[in-house]
């Protein structure tokens, strides 16, 4: 089943329409009607789409496991996850880390490893993609894509960044969702390295001078604080 057959088995399972869909994800008919047709074979509105349609993003765009009718405005079933700190974050790169749990524990309704945590978004700079307040899902382990939204830490600064991995074919780069980030400035070419147990799909680049940047998880859920 390609991606388009997917989304249209999706839409039709919840009584959308193309243009109802394209609305609430903030986006025009004919981009929907594109990738249900084959002409888009991947669109940065997936994750949005299987917000609204409640279905697990990577079976929407892989077709890997099975399509699951899960609520992005509960986050109260499944497993329970510990809340980390943006700022602790870089402290899983290092050995024998303990890392502490900030307030809350959010329960994952679709599977995840032992390793899987939260973060909590406490920017609106993330417009489009991310709001105020929702709760991330986050696994490290397991195996990279293109187009995963991940967690990354600059390894050199330590700094922690949300991030879409953009795998052109040809180079892979680390694109900025944060729309104060000009256009020309949101594609990084970085020196990747999967950690806790993740792993990459595809080839990266070996340039010495491309930055070294850590991946700690990709966003495998959304959900709302309710």
């Amino acid at each position: 089943m390609s991606l388009g057959e997917r989304l249209k088995l999706a839409r039709k399972r919840k009584g959308m329409t193309q243009m109802t869909l394209a609305k609430r994800v903030g986006t025009s008919q004919s981009t929907i009607n594109d990738i249900e047709n084959g002409r888009h074979k991947s669109s940065r509105f997936l994750m949005s789409i299987a917000d609204v349609l409640q279905v697990d993003a990577r079976w929407l765009e892989r077709g890997d496991g099975v399509l699951k009718g899960v609520s992005v405005e509960v986050v109260n079933q499944g497993g329970p996850l510990p809340l980390y700190d943006w700022d602790r974050i870089p402290d899983l790169l290092d050995d024998n880390c303990s890392m502490p749990m900030v307030d809350a524990l959010y329960r994952c309704p679709i599977s995840h490893s032992d390793e899987a945590y939260t973060l909590q978004v406490l920017t609106d700079q993330y417009e489009g993609h991310l709001s105020y307040g929702d709760v991330l899902f986050v696994d490290p382990v397991g195996s990279y894509s293109s187009n995963d939204l991940v967690v990354c830490v600059m390894t050199a600064t330590r700094y922690v960044d949300l991030r879409l991995l953009v795998f052109d074919g040809a180079s892979t780069y680390l694109k900025s969702i944060n729309h104060n980030v000009p256009e020309e400035r949101r594609l990084l070419s970085a020196r990747l390295e999967a950690c806790l147990g993740g792993q990459l799909a595809f080839p990266v680049t070996n340039d010495p001078d491309a930055p070294p940047v850590a991946l700690v998880g990709r966003v495998i859920f959304r959900g709302c604080k309710v």
